[in-house]
């Protein structure tokens, strides 16, 4: 039985699946790729043994599992590889950001009804995404530059596209390439409620008012904790 892509296990199985298979695969093989690179069942592959022994390598791969098949596009200048292009250049790679044909650019509209730092911080997550992704300055310049109409033409401020790409611009990109393990506080109580436009600030409020929980041993006991805001999506109600 598979499982519905829409359950939150599905991609950790496939990830699993796509493991076992590449490595009981990979170690038939004599001749081995030089670098295997997978994400759930899309795979980045350098090969040096010429192009006749890689299709013989696709072929193998194809017939491997009676319903596991793969599409290869390769080449010796570049590839596509999930959002980025990879070429080879004087015997080094170089990437840039790739957007697909489809990709409309439709980013979450400043005027939707979304807590305020949701849209806020689109143009600075764009920009820090593309500084990860683009190995020349020039090619952060030009990718920066699209992102910034794209962005204008969804009714971002000038301003504030300008200042987040600045922002992204400033940090080094190996220092965007460090993976950076999040600090989570397991004693972190969650306030849930339902996102309005018209909320005042609760993060504020409930740091302004905190001592107010203090005031006998016994709500101290219960509030010794730290206590956050969530906000969670309000109902969708459609109209026919």
């Amino acid at each position: 039985m598979a499982p519905q892509w829409c359950t939150k296990m599905a991609p950790s199985f496939a990830n699993i699946f796509m493991g076992n298979l590449e490595k009981e695969f990979l170690s038939r093989q004599n001749l081995k790729p030089h670098t295997w690179l997978r994400f759930i069942d899309d795979i980045f592959m350098i090969w040096t043994h010429g192009e006749a022994n890689l299709k013989l390598f696709i072929d193998d791969i194809n017939s491997f599992h009676h319903t596991i098949k793969f599409t290869a596009d390769f080449s010796g200048h570049g590839v596509h590889f999930l959002d980025t292009t990879v070429t080879l250049q004087n015997g080094s790679l170089k990437t840039d950001l790739f957007n697909k044909p489809t990709n409309k650019h439709n980013y979450l509209l400043p005027s939707s009804c979304h807590p305020r730092h949701c849209t806020r911080n689109i143009p600075y997550s764009q920009a820090l995404r593309i500084r990860r992704i683009c190995s020349s300055e020039v090619d952060f310049d030009s990718r920066t530059k699209e992102l910034s109409q794209h962005l204008l033409n969804r009714q971002y401020f000038r301003g504030t596209i300008e200042n987040a790409i600045k922002k992204a611009k400033s940090k080094p990109r190996t220092e965007t390439l460090t993976y950076k393990t999040r600090q989570t506080s397991s004693k972190r109580v969650p306030l849930v409620t339902e996102f309005h436009p018209g909320l005042p600030p609760l993060a504020n409020i409930i740091q302004k008012n905190f001592h107010l929980l203090q005031g006998t041993e016994r709500l101290k006991s219960v509030s010794q904790n730290y206590l956050s805001s969530l906000l969670k999506d309000p109902a969708t109600y459609g109209i026919s």
